[in-house]
């Protein structure tokens, strides 16, 4: 029981990573129609900024993180 459970907030979790993931896509789609030259996130876990690099990479766009980790790290998307 305690295994099953464990499995679906594992299950869950990643789901949540997945919807997030789809959601930064859109956001670089949008940079890269529009006439911004950046965008920038606010502060987060080091996971989702890094997920956001990745994303970022896979459209040909560069990111910068700035703040202090744990504290207020932030990361901006550039054209």
């Amino acid at each position: 029981e305690y295994m099953e459970a464990a499995k679906r907030v594992q299950e869950k979790a990643r789901q949540e990573l997945v919807a997030y993931k789809e959601r930064v896509a859109g956001h670089m789609r949008k940079l890269m129609e529009g006439s911004s030259k950046w965008t920038q996130y606010p502060p987060m876990d080091p996971a989702r900024i890094n997920l956001i690099a990745q994303v970022a990479s896979s459209f040909g766009l560069v990111s910068h993180e700035f703040g202090e980790e744990g504290i207020d790290r932030f990361i901006i998307v550039y054209k």
